[in-house]
């Protein structure tokens, strides 16, 4: 339950953000020429900060790590 509940919540976050550029544009606050800033940030900043916080979350046990660091070597 504590996954679903965080996938909902990093979805609620895009979603969020996604409604808040539209309701900018429609207000004339944004126009065509920042939708690529728009795509960039979401792309460039959103999703890899979600990820990484995801990750920190999760604890990585030691046989893991010790799997990743052989095949960084490999």
């Amino acid at each position: 339950m504590d996954f679903q509940v965080r996938v909902l919540s990093s979805i609620a976050v895009l979603v969020g953000l996604i409604c808040l550029a539209v309701m900018l544009r429609k207000l004339k606050v944004l126009d065509e020429s920042h939708g690529a800033l728009f795509a960039k940030l979401v792309a460039q900043v959103t999703l890899p900060a979600t990820i990484f916080v995801y990750l920190v979350e999760q604890p990585i046990p030691w046989r893991k790590t010790q799997l990743a660091g052989i095949m960084f070597l490999a």
